[in-house]
């Protein structure tokens, strides 16, 4: 079980090791963008389906600042149910080179999920804030393929904690296009934790590697 204090003794951590290089000027002199990346997420409910968005960009030498963003939706019109999760991440990391073809990325910060709920005429809203944590590692199987696989952690505010992972593999079609095929876990209390979102999008590369 994780409490408050160690999400909070986290953030105090991270906070520390980041803060030189978030000042105005320096973020201003040191900050570029890596990659926008967008995808399409199913899983084997063919009644929910996602969407999911994420942005990159470096602070400083081996310091990345990330946000995320992802939309489940199911709907049952035999029902008449529509339940939809809207997740928001934003987090702080550091690249760690693990070779000339492998690297690793330990980063954490903040998640904000907000849940929707209508069924018949009944209609419900309501959110939550988490804290997250989480390493990938990130390979080049070959000159056009790349693997990337991560496992984290989710924070929320009863003190309880899910469990995420993604794998993908990109196939690079031009030297900034990436072709993304992927699942990762369904994050999400309101949602059947044991299914796979599959994915399959793109990824723009904002800077050569």
């Amino acid at each position: 079980m994780v409490t408050h204090r160690t999400v909070l003794k986290i953030g105090v951590i991270a906070a520390t090791l980041i803060a030189p290089n978030l000042a105005p000027k320096a973020f201003a002199e040191n900050f570029s963008w890596q990659y926008i990346d967008a995808r399409y997420q199913q899983p084997s409910d063919s009644k929910t389906k996602g969407f999911a968005g994420e942005v990159s960009g470096n602070i400083s030498k081996n310091w990345v600042v990330q946000s995320r963003a992802n939309r489940l939706q199911l709907k049952d019109n035999d029902l008449d149910l529509e339940l939809s999760q809207t997740r928001i991440d934003l987090s702080v990391g550091r690249v760690f080179n693990l070779g000339s073809r492998t690297s690793a990325l330990v980063s954490a910060g903040y998640t904000r999920l907000q849940y929707d709920l209508e069924l018949s005429s009944f209609s419900e809203d309501y959110g939550d804030d988490a804290a997250n944590a989480q390493v990938a590692f990130r390979a080049k199987l070959a000159d056009r393929f790349d693997g990337e696989v991560s496992l984290g952690m989710l924070f929320d505010g009863d003190d309880t904690s899910d469990l995420l992972w993604n794998a993908a593999i990109r196939y690079r079609m031009y030297p900034n296009l990436s072709f993304t095929l992927g699942a990762n876990g369904v994050d999400a209390d309101n949602f059947d934790s044991d299914d796979v979102l599959y994915e399959i999008g793109f990824r723009f590369d904002l800077q050569d590697d």
